[in-house]
């Protein structure tokens, strides 16, 4: 493909790909219905195949893990033990759908690094959270138990 032709391409399609990941990116971090999530997780992984858009691809998929990271940290934030403290029944909801997203997006992809990152010491790592909510298991509060569920079927 000559440079011009790159250039015509790569204007016409790449905004039209990159809405495209922003729409899959928004049906994940906002649906709270497993069937829809796993739907749009399989177009992404079908987007992740075009190799000639790994630039945009690797971009939009830290863009989503990012995201993913953050919701979660934001339901912690403020509290220094997750194990003891007490979360408003939204807060329970939330934490249900995301872990349900981390559940089905880790069944897809290796999510080790992501789920490892602590972003050099500044924050704490999603698996560190995770592990914070597995051990209130163990307090069996029963609101929380759409959560465990989540947590169990977590690689």
């Amino acid at each position: 493909m000559t440079s011009s032709r790159f250039v015509w391409y790569h204007l016409i399609f790449g905004q039209g790909y990159e809405g495209l990941w922003d729409d899959v990116s928004k049906q994940i971090l906002t649906q709270s219905s497993p069937a829809v999530v796993s739907s749009a997780l399989s177009a992404m992984m079908d987007l992740l195949q075009a190799t000639a858009l790994s630039s945009t691809n690797t971009a939009k998929l830290l863009e989503l893990e990012d995201e993913l990271a953050s919701s979660l940290r934001d339901i912690v934030s403020g509290r220094d033990e997750i194990e003891t403290s007490s979360f408003h029944e939204d807060e329970v909801a939330l934490l249900g759908a995301i872990t349900m997203r981390v559940q089905l997006l880790s069944a897809r992809r290796n999510m080790a690094t992501w789920i490892e990152d602590d972003d050099n010491g500044k924050q704490s790592s999603s698996w560190d959270i995770i592990l914070a909510f597995a051990e209130r298991g163990r307090l069996g509060h029963k609101e929380e138990e759409a959560v465990r569920q989540h947590f169990n079927k977590t690689p």
